[in-house]
C-alpha cells in the first residue's frame, strides 16, 4: 500500500518560478533604460558644469592680462604662448592654478582613460579631458575655447596634438569618453566652450556650424 503524500498547500510551483522571472524580466526592461539615460544625463551635466568653471577661469586670467588669454600671452609674461606651436594642451590649463584650484575639474566623470592628478605639479596630458582652442580671442566671442577631447575627423578620433579644423571638414564625436545609446559616430554629442562663456552640447552638425560661426576660417585646437 503506497503512503499517501500530500503536497504542502504553501510550496511554491515550477509555474510560479517562471511567472516570477518573467515578470522580473519586464521590470528590469522597463526600469533600466530610463536609470541608464539618467545616469547618463547627469555625467554629462558635470562635464558641462566642468567646462563653465574652465571657460570661467580663462576669463578671469584674461581680466588680469588685457583681455589676452594665456595663448597670446608669452611665457616670460605669465602666459602660454609658445607651447601653442608644440600641441600641448595641458600647459594651458596649469597656467590657471589660481582660477581652477583643483586639477578635478579639467577631468570628465565619463573620461575613464584618464586619471585626476594628485596636484598641478605632476599634471599632463594624462590627467586632462578637454581640449583648448588656441586661437581663440575675446573679440571673438564665438570661438571654441574649449572642450571635450573626442573629436573625430571622417571618423578617427583626433590625435593628441594640435589640429586645424573647419567647416567644410567632416567632424563629429566618437564614444570615447560621452556615450549616446545608438548613435554612430556622427550622432555622439560632445561639450563645448565658447569664449562667451556659454558651454553647449553640440553633435557633429552642431560643432560645424559653431566653426562657421566663429568669425574665423578655422580654429586650432590642442587635444590632450
Amino acid at each position: 500500500m503506497k503512503p499517501n503524500v500530500q503536497t504542502d498547500p504553501k510550496a511554491i510551483t515550477l509555474m510560479e518560478v517562471l511567472v516570477v522571472m518573467a515578470v522580473t524580466a519586464v521590470l528590469a526592461a522597463l526600469v533600466l533604460p530610463p536609470l541608464y539615460k539618467a545616469k547618463a544625463h547627469s555625467s554629462g551635466i558635470n562635464c558641462a558644469n566642468n567646462l563653465k568653471q574652465v571657460g570661467l577661469s580663462f576669463q578671469i586670467w584674461a581680466g588680469g592680462y588685457g583681455d589676452c588669454f594665456p595663448m597670446q600671452v608669452p611665457r616670460n609674461g605669465g602666459g602660454t604662448m609658445e607651447w601653442t606651436v608644440s600641441g600641448a594642451a595641458w600647459p594651458h590649463f596649469r597656467v590657471l592654478t589660481n582660477e581652477l584650484n583643483t586639477p578635478r575639474v579639467v577631468l570628465c566623470p565619463d573620461d575613464k582613460q584618464r586619471v585626476v592628478a594628485t596636484n598641478w605639479n605632476d599634471f599632463g596630458n594624462g590627467n586632462l579631458s578637454y581640449f583648448v582652442g588656441v586661437d581663440a580671442t575675446s573679440n571673438r566671442p564665438a570661438m571654441l575655447l574649449a572642450g571635450d577631447r573626442q573629436i573625430a575627423r571622417d571618423g578617427n578620433d583626433l590625435l593628441p596634438g594640435l589640429h586645424r579644423l573647419s567647416a567644410s571638414q567632416e567632424l563629429g564625436w566618437s564614444r570615447k569618453i560621452h556615450k549616446n545609446a545608438g548613435a554612430g559616430w556622427r550622432g555622439q554629442r560632445g561639450h563645448v566652450a565658447l569664449v562667451d562663456g556659454s558651454v553647449q552640447p553640440v553633435d557633429a552638425r552642431g560643432l560645424r556650424d559653431f566653426l562657421e560661426k566663429s568669425g574665423a576660417s578655422s580654429n586650432r585646437l590642442a587635444i590632450p
